[in-house]
C-alpha cells in the first residue's frame, strides 16, 4: 500500500497503520548504564550513612535512657540504683562484669541495696540491655569504670581508677568499625548527674573527639 493510500485509509477509518519499532542503539544503552551507575554510586554511600547513623544513635540513646531511668529511680525510691556492664544481663542469673569490663557486651540497671556496685543478694534487676552490634564498641573515657551509681539526690558515684582529674565527668564513646568519626556518638555524664549525647568530631580536645 502506498503512502498516499495509507493516509487516505487513516483519514477514512481513523486507523493509523503500525510502523516497525526499533530497539536501543549501543550509544543509548551506554548512556543509560552510565546514569544508573552514577545513581547507585551516590545512593549506596548515603544508605550506609543513614543505616549506620541510625543504629549508633539508637544504641547511645538506649544507654542514655537507661542512665536517666536509673537516676530517676534512685531519686524516687530514695536509694542507690546502679548501672553496670554485663554479658548476661538478660538471663535469669545476671551478674556485673568487673575485671576487663566491656560495656559493649551489654549492661543492666538494678537497685543496689548495699551500694557496693555489684549485683547480689537483695538487689533487684530493673532493666537489661543485650550486647551491641558486633561492629560497635562502647568505651568509657576511663577504662577502669565498672559501674555507675546514682544516689537519692541524683548525684553519681563512678567506679574508677582515676576520675578526679577530669572535670567533665565520664564520657562513653560509641565507636564503629570501620572507624568513622561522623558515625561516632558519645554520652557525657557529669558528677551531678547531668547527661548529654554528642556527635563525633575530629577536633582534638573535644569530649567526643575521634579516636
Amino acid at each position: 500500500m502506498s503512502q498516499s493510500a495509507d493516509q487516505t485509509l487513516a483519514t477514512a477509518t481513523g486507523f493509523v497503520p503500525m510502523r516497525g519499532s526499533r530497539g536501543f542503539s549501543l550509544v543509548e544503552l551506554i548512556v543509560v548504564m552510565t546514569v544508573v551507575g552514577i545513581v547507585i554510586g551516590i545512593a549506596v554511600p548515603s544508605y550506609r550513612y543513614v543505616t549506620n547513623s541510625n543504629r549508633v544513635s539508637a544504641e547511645i540513646n538506649q544507654l542514655l535512657g537507661d542512665m536517666q531511668y536509673a537516676r530517676s529511680e534512685a531519686v524516687k525510691e530514695g536509694s542507690t540504683v546502679t548501672v553496670c556492664p554485663s554479658n548476661n544481663a538478660t538471663t535469669s542469673s545476671p551478674s556485673c562484669l568487673t575485671s576487663g569490663a566491656s560495656w559493649s557486651s551489654g549492661w543492666m540497671v538494678f537497685s543496689d541495696a548495699n551500694s557496693d556496685g555489684a549485683y547480689g543478694t537483695g538487689d533487684a534487676r530493673l532493666r537489661a540491655q543485650p550486647a551491641l552490634n558486633s561492629n560497635d564498641t562502647l568505651v568509657p573515657s576511663d577504662t577502669g569504670v565498672t559501674y555507675i551509681s546514682f544516689n537519692r539526690e541524683g548525684f553519681t558515684a563512678i567506679s574508677s581508677t582515676d576520675m578526679s582529674s577530669s572535670s567533665a565527668g565520664l564520657v562513653f564513646k560509641l565507636k564503629v568499625t570501620p572507624a568513622n568519626a561522623q558515625w561516632q556518638r558519645c554520652l557525657q555524664i557529669s558528677y551531678v548527674g547531668i547527661m548529654q549525647t554528642l556527635k563525633g568530631t575530629t577536633s582534638a580536645g573535644q569530649p567526643c573527639s575521634y579516636p
